[in-house]
């Protein structure tokens, strides 16, 4: 199961990892499976490149965790990181723009969702939210709040307890099915 349990995994039953990652000549296209088979379906360019990046970031959040080998390698071959079978514990999966994140529990669900921030007309931002209010900036929070709230419900039903930080020009949103502590670690 685990190579070493990390020092972090004593304190915490629950972990959100955040990475900024580009694409980079020393990405090498290890995938496998249905995982490839997914890669190679892609329309778009930026479908592949997230594809890729968003295996290695998985791989190595995997890795942190402290799983074997055979475990971490599953992000290479397994179509979506959510059909990624643990031998204990559960994750989350969401990217934006440059962003990944992956939310950890070992006893709980979970979700994560990051957006990045994106100009959109006044008229989004109030048909969504029901609103007629003028605040472009706040508007544009409370759209973007309420699109990470939908998807972290979407994701594990979770409705209460939600947490929600900014990462720049990004938001992160994530929540536990439990009240343990939760570390947030930027690789």
């Amino acid at each position: 199961m685990y190579t070493v349990k990390p020092s972090f995994m004593v304190e915490y039953d629950n972990i959100v990892f955040i990475k900024k990652m580009t694409l980079s000549s020393s990405i090498v296209n290890v995938l496998s499976g249905m995982r490839l088979e997914r890669f190679n379906q892609a329309a778009r360019e930026e479908s592949r490149r997230k594809l890729l990046l968003g295996s290695y970031f998985v791989y190595n959040c995997l890795k942190v965790i402290g799983y074997k080998e055979e475990v971490c390698a599953r992000a290479f071959s397994i179509e979506s990181a959510y059909l990624i079978e643990l031998p204990i514990g559960k994750i989350s999966y969401s990217n934006s723009g440059d962003y990944h994140a992956l939310s950890f529990s070992i006893k709980a669900d979970s979700a994560v969702d990051i957006e990045q921030y994106k100009d959109r007309p006044i008229e989004v931002y109030q048909a969504f939210l029901k609103s007629s209010l003028l605040d472009l900036k706040k508007l544009k929070y409370s759209f973007y709040r309420g699109w990470i709230e939908k998807e972290i419900y979407y994701k594990s039903h979770i409705s209460l307890g939600i947490n929600i930080m900014e990462v720049g020009d990004y938001m992160l949103g994530y929540a536990f099915s439990n009240d343990a502590a939760v570390r947030v670690i930027e690789l």
